[in-house]
């Protein structure tokens, strides 16, 4: 058997990777056979036959191609090394008879074929296949797509592969809306190693446009759950707000990136999460942490040619300022953000400072432009949607700036002077893209290049009418096709000129009645918030068209009534007036009048109310005032107008309803937050028709909190209170003694007086409690020393029963008033003897004047016993007081007598530490000296450490101390301490000298004792001591040669 022929064909499509041989065979002289082998590429391969027994060379031939042929059809290639230099070898480059498009599309199918059997060829042509692929796209040769996709899945499982090319090809295969039976290789794509990071972020986008139903939900299942927990909640209540709270945490965040991408990704499948997510994609920022994100995702929605998206980040990226300007020079710096950088260098950083430069700025500009004219020349249906979504985005609060003039000079040197130039710019002269869309062939406004803005035509006056609709647009007939456009821009454009641009357009437009028969009342409501005047007289009279058909419903009339279109305000005070008691007899719409945000419609149906609300039966008029007060307790503090107003109504028709309010309902307006709210309470209640006894006291005991007006109507409601009521509310009465304000505390003062006079029991309990409070602290300054006032006059008949610990209680107080009080009670109900003297010198020691006092009174009538226990008593001597001390000093001299004193006594008070008891201690030991206590005085005199009873000590030295070397030399101590003092005790030192000197002659003794004295102080004294030290011993040394001195006299010669 003889191989004649052999084919070798090869099929890759997804995951499907196969070969298929086909043999024509010559068994023997005019005998053929027609087998067959197939399988997987690189696996074992099942055999077959066309032909099952020989056939002639003719019908062999004709089996042979028609599998070959059939094979192909599906999708197989020939990839026999002869077959393919056939085919690269059949492939010819197009004739040069084509010209304009039809060469290109011939060019790129061209280079897409040979791209396919011959990668080599095709590039030494010097045409990069990744522009190939983008101008198959952007031309929409439908032909290029199988090829892309062919290109893709043959070039992406290379080592080296082209990154810009894959996502080319990926490109260019779903926008030529390609057939791919499996396209599931794109998700192992995405999901690969590959260092292809564009056409990996493509890849899913592919997927999803060339996917079924039942692959798109297969993907949104498998890739929900790894968004953020947080977000899936949000996703799976459909809570929009929850959501877009969440992407507003994760915005900024380079991380959470692909979980943005993602969600984007998936939004088709979930549409109620779209709104949120665009409108948090429209508050980032042009910064690095979300640029890259924001150019990621206006890039998909150009791909998807998804018109809410690419509207709202293509008006972004024209109105967003850059964050720097590209310096010329790549070496050059710039400053961002206080920092200086280069952005040659920074902008390779992984974590780039700098992002959406003005160049880039620019280009995203240009590809907007060039986006839209894209579709628009190839006549793509979506240039309309996109345009309408980015016309919706300009509003004229923030973008229409109104028309300017602006002159500009500059000097003829033909003509030598200058010559001025006048610009007029209409308004949204700037937005190049608006103004494109709308104005491309007007001759209204036209762009100059020059000043890079939209300038009035030369011709231009704004009193000519309207050109012809959509004469002054690109791609008119587009914009025709779609005339639910125009409606689209009419309910929801905020700028005047769209508004002007879908009006004039959609009424002309032959579609324009029978749309407009379809139209509901919603869509008229829309139309007549446009701030654009004709669409509003327009849809004001389709709504009183349809105001009338419908029986006159009161939603129209209140609608009309709410809205800001004066002659629709007008409309509905004109049906208003003409059917006014039948309007008047709804109570819904009364009530929604008088509290209508327009204050021209409330006072009109304030007016109105005075004409017919004597006529409202009794029920009826329960009903309105139920609501209005309702209003009153419901309302907030942006209410406060609506509040007054309703009041003021409520104070003027239903004054007599008003008095006949529940006193509960009344309470809860006093215990309302607002201030408003409480003070029509405190006037509901004054107006009320009830007595003071049957008011609440939880409502008197509210009114004390709040201000002047409250509290004196609380007053007055107590002065005409039970005294029943009166008694069972002693706390709260007894509060009010500790009000903040003075008349309160006054005034229930004056209440309770009576009180306390008719009942023992009650008065008792209120004086226990004022008594615990006198030991507390105060609540405001003032209230002990009220408390003490009322205990020492209203309830002064009660204090005989207040508990002996008690008055020691408030005697120990840190408060004045307390000490006081308990100074009282002791003088009047504690027996003076009960008290030890050390007590009663505790209280002369105590810092209240009054209790001091006391303590005086009881020692003047305690005389008697203030001698006998004398020792206890003079302890009254050292109170740190001076009062007490002088009461002391006038005591103990006028009561006491000789036969009282001691000098041990006298002795222990001048050895006080204070000058005023030692000089009484002093004047006492002089009045009542004994001759046979003076050596006593003068050896226990001399051991005080105080320099003026040492010098007191003095005067008793010569009288006791002369001729007794004993007792001289006992008081050693008291010697060498006068002596030693520095510069005080002057008297004293000469009194001893002279006086030791004088002894010292008398006694060897004495002089062996002052000559050790003498030495001793002139080593350690003063210059004027020590003269006088060296001069006792010069002298001790004349009487006494032989006494050791440390001194020696030297006779120096002098002259005559």
């Amino acid at each position: 058997m003889k191989l004649i022929e052999q084919k070798r064909l090869h099929f890759k499509q997804g995951n499907s990777d196969k070969v298929y041989e086909v043999d024509l065979c010559e068994l023997e002289a005019g005998a053929f056979l027609v087998n067959f082998r197939y399988g997987k590429t690189g696996g074992p391969l099942r055999e077959g036959s066309k032909t099952p027994s020989p056939v002639d060379e003719t019908k062999a031939r004709s089996l042979y191609n028609k599998l070959l042929q059939d094979k192909m059809k599906k999708g197989y290639l020939d990839v026999s090394e002869k077959s393919q230099a056939k085919q690269v070898a059949a492939i010819q480059p197009p004739a040069k008879s084509l010209e304009g498009e039809d060469a290109q599309i011939a060019w790129i199918l061209y280079h897409l074929q040979l791209a396919q059997l011959d990668p080599a060829a095709q590039k030494a042509r010097n045409w990069k296949l990744s522009r190939v692929a983008w101008r198959a796209a952007s031309l929409n040769i439908k032909a290029a797509g199988p090829y892309c996709w062919a290109l893709f899945e043959q070039n992406h499982r290379g080592k080296s592969i082209d990154d810009m090319e894959l996502y080319s090809l990926l490109w260019a295969t779903a926008q030529l809306d390609t057939a791919v039976e499996d396209p599931s290789n794109l998700l192992t794509f995405w999901r690969s190693k590959k260092k292809a990071p564009s056409a990996k972020k493509l890849a899913p986008f592919v997927y999803w446009e060339l996917a079924d139903a039942a692959r798109q939900q297969a993907l949104l299942e498998e890739e929900l759950p790894k968004l953020p927990e947080l977000w899936q909640k949000a996703l799976d209540r459909k809570d929009n707000d929850a959501l877009a709270y969440q992407l507003r945490k994760a915005k900024g965040d380079k991380s959470m990136e692909e979980a943005f991408a993602m969600l984007y990704l998936l939004s088709p499948a979930m549409p109620y999460c779209r709104k949120p997510l665009v409108e948090v994609i429209c508050e980032m920022e042009f910064r690095p942490n979300s640029f890259r994100l924001l150019r990621r995702l206006f890039k998909m929605a150009t791909f998807r040619k998804d018109a809410q998206f690419w509207g709202a980040l293509a008006y972004r990226f024209e109105k967003a300022s850059p964050q720097y300007r590209m310096p010329r020079r790549n070496n050059q710096y710039v400053w961002v953000s206080y920092n200086r950088m280069r952005p040659k260098d920074e902008l390779k950083k992984e974590n780039s400072r700098l992002a959406f430069s003005n160049l880039t700025k620019d280009y995203f500009s240009d590809y907007m432009r060039k986006e839209l004219d894209q579709l628009g020349q190839k006549g793509n249906i979506a240039y309309v949607a996109m345009a309408t979504s980015l016309l919706l985005q300009y509003d004229d609060n923030r973008d229409g700036r109104t028309d300017r003039r602006e002159k500009n000079w500059r000097f003829d040197n033909k003509k030598q002077r200058w010559i001025a130039s006048v610009y007029h710019y209409p308004s949204y002269s700037k937005e190049l893209i608006f103004n494109e869309i709308l104005y491309a062939n007007s001759q209204r406004y036209v762009y100059s290049p020059m000043k890079q803005e939209w300038v009035y035509g030369e011709h231009y006056d704004p009193d000519m009418p309207l050109p012809a609709p959509l004469s002054e647009t690109k791609y008119a007939e587009l914009w025709q096709q779609e005339p639910k456009a125009f409606l689209h821009l009419m309910a929801e454009a905020k700028s005047q000129k769209v508004l002007e641009f879908a009006h004039t357009a959609f009424m002309a437009h032959p579609m324009a009645k029978s749309l407009q028969k379809r139209l509901g009342l919603s869509y008229w409501k829309q139309l007549l918030s446009r701030p654009y005047q004709p669409l509003q007289t327009w849809a004001l009279q389709e709504i009183v068209a349809n105001y009338e058909k419908s029986g006159k419903p009161t939603a129209i009339l209140l609608y009309l009534l709410d809205h800001d279109y004066v002659k629709a305000r007008e409309q509905a005070l004109a049906w208003l007036e003409a059917d006014f008691f039948d309007y008047f007899a709804d109570l819904d719409l009364v009530y929604s009048l008088l509290l209508h945000q327009r204050k021209d419609l409330r006072n009109w149906a304030q007016e109105a109310l005075g004409r017919i609300v004597e006529l409202y039966e009794a029920a009826k008029r329960q009903a309105l005032l139920g609501r209005l007060l309702g209003f009153l307790l419901r309302s907030g503090q942006d209410q406060q107008l609506l509040m007054t107003e309703v009041e003021s109504l409520l104070k003027s028709y239903f004054v007599d309803e008003t008095q006949q309010l529940s006193l509960d309902l009344i309470g809860k307006f006093l215990r309302l937050p607002l201030a408003q709210q409480q003070a029509f309470g405190l006037y509901l209640l004054k107006g009320h028709a009830a007595e003071a006894t049957q008011i609440p006291f939880e409502d008197i005991q509210y009114l004390f909190g709040k201000t002047a007006d409250y509290w004196r109507y609380g007053l007055e409601l107590l002065r005409h209170s039970s005294e029943q009521k009166l008694l069972q509310e002693g706390d709260f009465l007894l509060g009010l003694l500790e009000h903040r304000e003075e008349d309160v505390r006054l005034a229930s003062r004056e209440v309770l007086a009576p009180l306390y006079a008719q009942n023992q029991a009650f008065a008792v309990d209120q004086m226990q409690q004022l008594l615990r409070k006198l030991i507390r602290k105060e609540k405001i300054e003032g209230l002990h020393a009220l408390f003490a006032d009322i205990l020492t006059s209203e309830l002064e008949g009660h204090l005989a029963e207040v508990d002996r610990k008690f008055i020691f209680r408030l005697l120990n107080a840190k408060y004045a008033p307390a000490q006081e009080l308990a100074a009282v009670l002791i003088d009047r109900y504690i027996p003076y003897d009960s008290l030890s003297v050390a007590n009663t010198v505790r209280l002369a020691n105590h810092e209240i004047v009054a209790v001091r006092e006391l303590a005086w009174k009881m020692f003047k009538e305690q005389k008697d016993r203030m001698r006998y226990e004398r020792e206890e008593a003079l302890r009254l001597l050292d109170v740190d007081w001076a009062d007490s001390r002088q009461f002391a000093f006038t005591f103990f001299g006028e009561a006491y007598t000789a036969e009282d004193w001691n000098p041990s006594l006298m002795v222990g008070i001048c050895d006080s530490v204070r000058q005023d008891v030692q000089q009484f201690g002093r004047q006492l030991i002089t009045r009542f000296f004994e001759e046979e206590d003076g050596p006593m005085y003068l050896e226990q005199l001399s051991q005080h450490p105080r320099p003026e009873l040492q010098l007191y000590a003095t005067n008793y030295l010569e009288r006791f101390g002369a001729g007794h070397p004993e007792r001289i030399l006992s008081l050693r101590d008291y010697f060498y301490t006068v002596l030693a003092q520095v510069n005080k005790g002057r008297i004293a030192k000469d009194r001893i000298w002279s006086f030791l000197a004088k002894e010292a002659k008398a006694s060897f003794e004495v002089a062996q004792f002052l000559s050790d004295l003498a030495t001793f102080i002139s080593a350690t004294a003063a210059i004027g001591d020590k003269e006088q030290a060296v001069i006792v011993l010069r002298d001790l040394q004349d009487q006494y040669p032989l006494l050791e001195q440390p001194i020696a006299i030297h006779d120096y010669p002098t002259q005559s």
